[in-house]
């Protein structure tokens, strides 16, 4: 398991993991440049993430137009997110100048974001797939979030 400084999110990891047992698939869409021969290419990087709390948008971000009706709502402990970010059998094997580059080395961690990028990033869950429209980090111990809420839409 993925280690943090936050004993909050041991609890939020352990209730999502071991009580609600939910999980979704995670696929991170990464496209470098490559510096030599100035091509991109895009590697996905598919994993298992656990999450709870899942609920649609509340009715007043629906009406005041910063939400759909349809978007959902889902806590993501941080170390589901960072367990995620390990090196993963069946991963793509991505030459980018010259070195090989892991997904930590592509996507850098980051405390505001968990390493999500918003624009390409999705989340497979009950058989449909959403895009991320926001990432918001949430109880912070010592500088590491223990959670991260996902603002969902259907694609």
């Amino acid at each position: 398991m993925a280690r943090s400084n936050n004993p909050l999110a041991i609890v939020s990891y352990s209730v999502a993991k071991g009580v609600r047992k939910n999980s979704a698939t995670l696929r991170y869409v990464v496209t470098p440049v490559d510096k030599l021969s100035l091509q991109p290419k895009t590697y996905t990087f598919t994993r298992k993430v656990w999450f709870y709390n899942v609920g649609r948008a509340s009715e007043y971000l629906v009406a005041s137009g910063m939400y759909t009706q349809g978007d959902i709502v889902a806590i993501v402990p941080a170390l589901s997110i960072l367990e995620s970010r390990s090196v993963a059998i069946g991963d793509p094997t991505v030459i980018l100048n010259g070195k090989v580059q892991t997904l930590g080395d592509l996507r850098p961690w980051d405390n505001m974001t968990g390493g999500i990028n918003v624009n390409e990033d999705r989340i497979d869950w009950n058989g449909r797939s959403y895009r991320i429209i926001k990432v918001e980090p949430s109880e912070f111990w010592n500088d590491d979030p223990a959670k991260f809420k996902l603002i969902l839409r259907e694609e």
